[in-house]
């Protein structure tokens, strides 16, 4: 059946540790990096499911000329 998934876990991450302060600080840029696009993504997003401010009133005033 092979090894339990803990233990495979284990084995990649220490495969994947860097080894030196050089491949600690690339591996820190890529986080910091991958977790800002992640981050704008987020906000993007969320202003998009939301709209703006007005979008609420403006919708009202149609339904209300349309008579919906």
């Amino acid at each position: 059946m092979g090894r339990p998934s803990g233990e495979r876990l284990r084995e990649a991450t220490r495969a994947r540790r860097p080894t030196s302060s050089s491949e600690l600080g690339r591996e820190n840029r890529e986080l910091k990096r991958a977790n800002e696009i992640l981050r704008k993504a987020s906000s993007h997003s969320a202003q998009a499911e939301l709209g703006s401010r007005g979008d609420s009133y403006d919708n009202a005033l149609a339904e209300t000329i349309i008579g919906l």
